[in-house]
C-alpha cells in the first residue's frame, strides 16, 4: 500500500504572485494534495459549500456543508482527490492564514 499524500489548506490569493478570484468578497480555500490543486470550499451564509471533481477535467460538483472540515472532508473523498493519493490517513496542514480565516468565518 502506498503512503498518503499530505494535504495543504491554504487561502486563495496567499501566495505573493496570485491574484484574488474576481467577484469574490470573502475568502476561498484551496485544498492541494501531493501539491496539486483538488478543490476548493468557501463560506456562503450560514452553510460551507465544497467544489469537488470526480475526475480530472471533470464536472464541477458544489456540496453543502454544516462546517469546514465536512466540506474539507467531502473533497478529499472526490474521485480527483483520490486520483491524486488522498486518503483518510492524509495529514493537513492549514496554513497559519487559512486557520484564521477559518476561525473568523465560523465553526469549523
Amino acid at each position: 500500500m502506498t503512503t498518503p499524500e499530505p494535504v495543504r489548506v491554504s487561502v486563495w490569493g496567499e501566495l505573493r504572485s496570485e491574484r484574488k478570484l474576481p467577484g469574490r468578497t470573502a475568502p476561498v480555500w484551496r485544498v492541494l494534495v501531493g501539491g496539486q490543486h483538488a478543490g476548493a470550499f468557501e463560506r456562503d451564509g450560514a452553510v460551507w459549500r465544497a467544489e469537488h471533481q470526480a475526475r480530472t477535467l471533470g464536472r464541477i460538483t458544489e456540496t453543502e456543508h454544516a462546517s469546514a472540515d465536512e466540506a474539507l472532508a467531502r473533497v478529499l473523498r472526490s474521485g480527483f482527490a483520490r486520483t491524486l493519493g488522498a486518503r483518510a490517513a492524509s495529514r493537513v496542514h492549514w496554513t497559519d492564514r487559512a486557520r484564521r480565516a477559518v476561525t473568523r468565518a465560523g465553526a469549523r
